[in-house]
């Protein structure tokens, strides 16, 4: 589809989830403003509500689980990927992509001492025999400024 059907549908989408969230955000490609989407790929941080939407909608859905949800909206794959307050700024960075540039990206914050383990940055060592979750990592943002990165924006994330 066209980036403006799925941005169209993902913000209508979004408003329809955001009572049932503490918050939700567009990632994937629709993030990255690419011309042509395959799907709609949002990242939440659900209320209990939120399974209290899922009963009640008449979205034909293919997969539930703890972390992940895929369903259709009008007629559009959408991958819903719920996660924490502490896992929220990982997931949204590898959620946007592209594949090639998170790929890319977790070479590179190896090279530095760092890692993702369940949607968490961990720092990992010489004097860390098991990698340890890094906290206060609240936005994207924070994990480029802790591994001193410069901030690439989702539409150059190729």
């Amino acid at each position: 589809m066209k980036y403006i059907e799925g941005y169209e549908l993902a913000t209508s989408l979004m408003h329809e989830l955001s009572p049932f969230c503490k918050r939700i955000s567009i990632a994937g490609s629709i993030r990255r403003r690419k011309a042509e989407v395959g799907d709609i790929e949002l990242v939440a941080i659900p209320t209990w509500k939120l399974e209290d939407w899922r009963l009640r909608c008449h979205h034909r859905f293919e997969k539930k689980g703890n972390k992940y949800w895929q369903f259709y909206y009008c007629n559009e794959t959408v991958d819903l990927f719920l996660c924490t307050e502490g896992t929220w700024a990982m997931n949204y960075l590898i959620r946007t992509g592209s594949a090639e540039w998170i790929h890319q990206f977790m070479i590179d914050i190896q090279k530095v001492g760092y890692c993702s383990i369940d949607s968490r940055l961990c720092r990992i060592g010489k004097d860390c025999d098991v990698p340890e979750p890094v906290t206060g990592i609240k936005e994207e943002l924070d994990i480029f400024k802790l591994l001193n990165m410069p901030w690439v924006s989702p539409e150059n994330r190729k």
